[in-house]
């Protein structure tokens, strides 16, 4: 019957269109899946670009970068400022915290967005490049010079290792933070607070402070770090920041001290 014949058909209709859908969803999977693949590899070997070119310019402008490592107390890099100029006019100064992998030219640009994902030879690298504010008027004699780094989660370069310092003993066994100056000076900071703050912080990254006592006192209010520092002994901290990447504005941030004797 004619009933019949229109049932049977609106069957097989529905029978195409689920397995129509199968199939379009089993595509759009594999699609989904492969496309996962590739960013992953594609990350991995960006990383892998990232770290050999830090290492090539550690190892071509520093004669024992690495070697600091192992040194609490070393601060005697010798540094190529004027292959480090010529092969990028933003750097401003070398960063290195003994124990950590932290040892990097730190760079300055007109505006915060230029080494986000510019490597030092201003070519593309997910890693960006460490770099101070643009707004730091004079980095390192201002108050607070404020440094950017990216936290790559498992990898180790850039900032990563700054989530470390929620770690008292890491804390305790990495206090020591040298600033290389290209007039051939050596800035000795000592690391007395870990804050998880927002971006639009407006307190913490500060680059002109006129009243140093409500800064301090606020950075100790919201300190995570065990510390007895004290405030009134410091003459002027870096602010070194990185992402938590939970939360898209939020940030971790080490700050060290210059500490008057």
């Amino acid at each position: 019957c004619r009933f019949c014949f229109n049932h049977i058909s609106m069957q097989n209709i529905k029978k195409k269109i689920a397995e129509t859908l199968t199939k379009v969803s089993a595509v759009m999977l594999f699609l989904i899946f492969s496309f996962g693949i590739f960013y992953l590899i594609s990350a991995q070997n960006d990383y892998l670009k990232a770290a050999k070119t830090v290492k090539t310019v550690q190892e071509d402008f520093t004669d024992d970068a690495l070697d600091a490592e192992d040194n609490e107390e070393q601060n005697s890099l010798n540094i190529d400022w004027n292959g480090l100029k010529s092969l990028n006019s933003d750097v401003i100064a070398w960063i290195d915290i003994p124990g950590t992998e932290i040892s990097y030219p730190v760079l300055q640009s007109k505006d915060n967005n230029e080494y986000l994902r510019l490597d030092i030879n201003r070519r593309y690298s997910k890693t960006g490049s460490i770099f101070t504010d643009s707004r730091n008027k004079i980095p390192f004699a201002d108050f607070n010079t404020v440094i950017h780094g990216h936290n790559l989660q498992s990898r180790s370069i850039m900032f990563s290792n700054l989530k470390k310092y929620r770690n008292k003993a890491f804390a305790e066994e990495h206090k020591a933070v040298y600033i290389y100056l290209p007039d051939g000076s050596c800035l000795q900071y000592t690391v007395f607070a870990f804050l998880k703050v927002n971006i639009n912080d407006t307190f913490v990254y500060s680059t002109d402070i006129s009243d140093t006592c409500s800064f301090l006192n606020s950075v100790a209010e919201n300190n995570l770090m065990n510390t007895d520092t004290d405030l009134s002994a410091i003459r002027s901290v870096i602010t070194l920041s990185t992402c938590t990447n939970k939360n898209p504005d939020e940030r971790f941030v080490v700050l060290a001290a210059i500490i008057e004797n």
